[in-house]
């Protein structure tokens, strides 16, 4: 089996997974910008999210600025969505060991 050179590895994965573009840095993804760039792809609003997940569009507005979210409304969110935001997740910790190996 043939291995990936380092740059073609990462091309390749970023290329796949677009959302990972920002996460190469150290910094953890930011669930809040996250959710907001999904809702802007799937043409939904703030409010939309609010109402399939029970609260309020002020609360929404809140929960988006935050760089973390609880795993229990993630999950509701994900849901929602359709979207799995917990992969987000494992794919960044996935590029930080790649980042390390080099």
């Amino acid at each position: 089996m043939e291995t990936l050179g380092f740059k073609q590895g990462i091309d390749s994965t970023l290329f796949l997974y677009p959302k990972l573009k920002d996460m190469t840095s150290q910094e953890a993804p930011h669930i809040g910008h996250l959710i907001k760039e999904e809702l802007a792809r799937q043409g939904r609003s703030v409010r939309w999210l609010a109402e399939q997940i029970g609260c309020s569009r002020q609360n929404m507005h809140y929960l988006l600025g935050r760089s973390f979210i609880y795993t229990d409304l993630l999950l509701k969110i994900s849901d929602a969505l359709d979207y799995d935001f917990f992969k987000c997740y494992s794919d960044y910790r996935k590029m930080q060991k790649v980042l390390k190996s080099v």
